[in-house]
């Protein structure tokens, strides 16, 4: 059993955009600035689509890694056969994630 959910399928999920400007936001907290960083509804747009790129950018290397991850256990745990290569193709489709939209 893994718990509620963070995000009930009623709401929408945040963008990585979003997600990466709330890190923004919580960072810039930590120290003065004199332009704080505005609420997401009223970013311009123009700066919400270069924190959608950089919040994509750090996604494919998230799942790169999760990626190896997977292949590296599913080499040393599990010999050659079924098992391991169902996981392989799971670390395939989570690398391939990376070229398609959140």
């Amino acid at each position: 059993m893994t718990g509620p959910s963070p995000n009930p399928p009623s709401e929408p999920r945040p963008s990585l955009g979003e997600v990466l400007h709330a890190a923004r936001v919580a960072g810039g907290e930590q120290r003065p600035r004199p332009w704080p960083p505005e609420p997401w509804a009223d970013r311009d747009a123009r700066l919400k689509a270069l924190d959608e790129k950089m919040a994509a950018a750090v996604a494919v290397e998230v799942r790169r890694r999760i990626a190896a991850e997977i292949q590296d256990r599913a080499s040393r745990r599990w010999p050659p056969g079924y098992h391991r290569d169902e996981l392989f193709a799971a670390a395939a489709a989570v690398e391939r994630a990376d070229a398609e939209p959140s």
